[in-house]
Order: structure tokens, then sequence, then C-alpha cells
């Protein structure tokens, strides 16, 4: 039997969705108006948060069983290119992937999944990097989580923390508001000028009910979460790549240099050409990854693959690009160097490359067929 295999040409439901959220991140996206909020140092854009609020985008990714639209991990990958595309300041990634864990497996405990939606609440989610982790421990009916993340992404602009933390070899996902006793954060600007924040967890008490899927369910809500922010990390970097390398083709085609386009120069050519392969090996990768997420498959193989392609191939994309665009390219203030900061910041979000092709090598190595690497896959987490 023929497995599925992905058709990467968008439906109609997708076309819309993309062209939806193009309009919204393009009316609060223009380079100037990037300038200034970081300029002003706001943590997230408030006006842009309630447009995607009041859009429905955010509605649009849920399950039709939370009375969403459907639309699902691929929706949410066209959504968040476009972020990408525009460098916009909203923590949409980790609160969107935040939400549907809750809508996928129960909001009982907690109830923040309505706050989500009508854009009071902002999820980070913390502890998804292998190589820091935080600790939890069943005390009674209560988990008690200790350890230091240094880097949390845009934990400086949310309201609540998905944190995976580590139980005795198995990993657990629980929901917290930032202001709980026993959790300290330092907010900080990071190399993208977006609001990261350091946080500390000393003895911090979560209720059994705060715990994602329940204290029965081990491992299972943390790889969901963790494969799927991967995939929503790389849809952005996807799509910060693309408009770096489509900036960059219009100025190479249009600076002129001893009487004729940069462009026509066989080095620039080919080395803008490299950047479009790479361009174009991300951003499939990922939607491939998102696709998978979608039939329900333990898609983890594929997620790492197209995460260290974001990581891998991002930088050298914003590497060519800027340097394509010369004495430009590495001035701060230009809008191409953003490009450049947002991609070498992603590039250690939630793992760089190198730990996690040593991560998807592990899983690899342990059997040779795909449904022997399922299970390596559950065996590694």
């Amino acid at each position: 039997m023929n497995e599925p295999s992905m058709d990467f040409a968008f439906d109609e439901q997708q076309q819309i969705l993309r062209d939806l959220a193009s309009a919204v991140f393009a009316e609060h996206g223009a380079d100037e108006r990037i300038a200034q909020t970081e300029r002003d140092g706001t943590a997230y854009d408030h006006e842009l948060w309630a447009q995607l609020i009041d859009t429905g985008l955010l509605d649009a990714i849920l399950p039709v069983t939370a009375d969403g639209g459907g639309l699902g991990m691929v929706g949410l990958a066209i959504i968040l290119e476009q972020q990408g595309r525009y460098l916009c300041r909203v923590p949409l990634a980790p609160t969107a992937v935040a939400a549907m864990a809750l809508a996928h497996f129960g909001d009982e405990g907690t109830e923040i999944l309505p706050s989500i939606r009508d854009g009071r609440a902002r999820v980070a989610v913390a502890g998804v990097d292998p190589l820091t982790r935080v600790t939890v421990g069943q005390r009674g009916d209560q988990w008690v989580l200790n350890g230091a993340l240094p880097q949390v992404y845009l934990a400086g602009s949310c309201t609540h923390l998905l944190v995976i933390a580590d139980d005795s070899g198995r990993d657990r996902a629980l929901l917290l508001p930032v202001e709980r006793c026993g959790i300290d954060i330092d907010p900080f600007e990071g190399i993208s000028r977006n609001i990261q924040a350091a946080i500390t967890f000393t003895d911090c008490v979560a209720e059994a009910s705060e715990c994602l899927g329940g204290p029965a369910n081990a491992g299972e809500p943390a790889r969901w979460v963790r494969d799927r922010l991967l995939t929503g990390l790389a849809a952005i970097e996807s799509g910060l790549c693309r408009e770096a390398v489509r900036r960059t083709a219009r100025y190479s085609s249009e600076r002129q240099q001893f009487g004729r386009p940069l462009s026509t120069n066989q080095g620039v050519a080919m080395r803008a050409a490299d950047a479009h392969i790479d361009t174009e090996a991300i951003r499939l990768t990922m939607l491939d990854a998102a696709w998978q997420l979608d039939q329900g498959e333990n898609a983890t193989e594929a997620v790492l693959i197209a995460a260290w392609w974001a990581r891998e191939g991002g930088v050298r994309v914003v590497h060519a690009t800027q340097h394509l665009h010369g004495g430009m390219g590495a001035d701060t203030d230009s809008h191409i160097h953003r490009f450049f900061l947002w991609a070498r910041e992603l590039d250690i979000v939630a793992g760089p490359a190198p730990a996690l092709l040593h991560e998807l090598g592990d899983i690899l190595s342990v059997a040779g067929t795909p449904r022997g690497r399922h299970s390596a896959v559950e065996a590694h987490r």
C-alpha cells in the first residue's frame, strides 16, 4: 500500500489564510514601524496582537472540536511564514502551540485557553532545549520545579509559561502563570532585539491539574509541544529567508557597479542562487513536518530534519544576503541586518543545529525501519 504524501500546493482555505495573514502582518510590519518598536523597547506589538485575535487567525488553526477552523499545524506554518517575512514582534509561535496543546490534551485544569483566544494570555514555551533542563518531582499531589534556563524565547512578553521539565528521565509539560511563587524572571533584549528572559525555578509548586495531559501521561505532551514549536520556528525562518532573498535579488538587480547591475556578476548570481536553494529546502522540509504532524503521525524525525535545515541553511542564507548588500548589510539600522539578527537568534532557540543533528542521529541509529524508528523516538524521549 502506498503511504500518503503531502501536496505542497495550498488548497483554497490555506490560500485565504495566507492572504489574510499577509495583509495583517503587512499592515503592522513596515520597516520603519519595526524599527520604532525596537527603539521604544516594546516587548510586543499590542495593536498587531489584538488584530491577530480579532481576525480569527489564532482560532483558525485550532481543531473543530474546540470550535476552531481546523487548519492545524500547516495553517500555523502558513501564518508564521508571514510573521517571519515582516519580522513582527509578537509571541505567536509559542502561544499558538500552547493553545493547540490545550485543545488537544484538555484545558479542564488550567482553563487558560479562553484567555489565549481573547488575547489576554500569551505563553512562552520553556525548557525545550535539551542542553539546559528544568527538573520536576512529585510531592504528594503537587509538582515541584527547580532549575535555571538562561534564555526563554519571547518570555519577556508573556503571561504564562509552558514548561518542559525532566521527571527522572521522563518529560512533563506544565502550564504556570509567570507570577507564580518560586519563578524568577529576568527579561533582557536578545540579539534580535526581541525581549527574551532568563528564568529560575526555585521550589516552584505546580498543582496536579497544571500538568498537561494529567500526571499519568508522561512523555507525549512534552514531545507533542516541542515538535510543533520546532516546526513553527522553522516556519518563521522560512518566511524571513524568503524575504531576505527577495530583497537581495531586487537590490543586486538595481545596484550598479562598473556600469552594470551587481546581479550580472557570476559570483553574485551563484551565491544568491545557493541562498534560494537553501530557502526552498527550509520551506519544503518545514511544510512536510507540519503536514505529518497534522496526519497524527509520529513526525519527530521530519521535525528534526526541518529544524536542522532551518538553522543550518538559515544561517547560510542570511550571511549571504547580508554580504551581497555590501556595507549596507552590516549597518545595524538596515532592515536586511534585522533578518540576519533574527536568524542568528532562532539558530539557538530549542537547541543549536549540531545538537538537533545528534538527536536525529540517535533516533536513526536505533533501527532501520520506519516502525523501528518510531519506537526509537519514544525510547529517546
